[in-house]
């Protein structure tokens, strides 16, 4: 038996692949520029909650030593 004939306008499995995805890009490589994004805005997010809980502390210190409570 002889494998089905494509017609020269019927795209093969593989250049449907090649097409969905050009050359250096591939799905994987997607996921993983998208997982380097949510790393970095998580670190950013992490890092502002403790900028913001350092600065209420040395607030409050600051605050403390103008009235004099050491």
């Amino acid at each position: 038996m002889s494998a089905p004939s494509l017609e020269p306008d019927q795209p093969s499995s593989q250049e449907y692949l090649h097409d969905r995805y050009p050359p250096g890009r591939s799905a994987k490589h997607n996921l993983g520029k998208l997982a380097g994004a949510l790393v970095l805005i998580t670190s950013g997010l992490a890092a502002l909650i403790i900028g913001i809980g350092i600065g209420n502390a040395a607030r409050k210190r600051i605050d403390r030593w103008a009235h004099g409570y050491l």
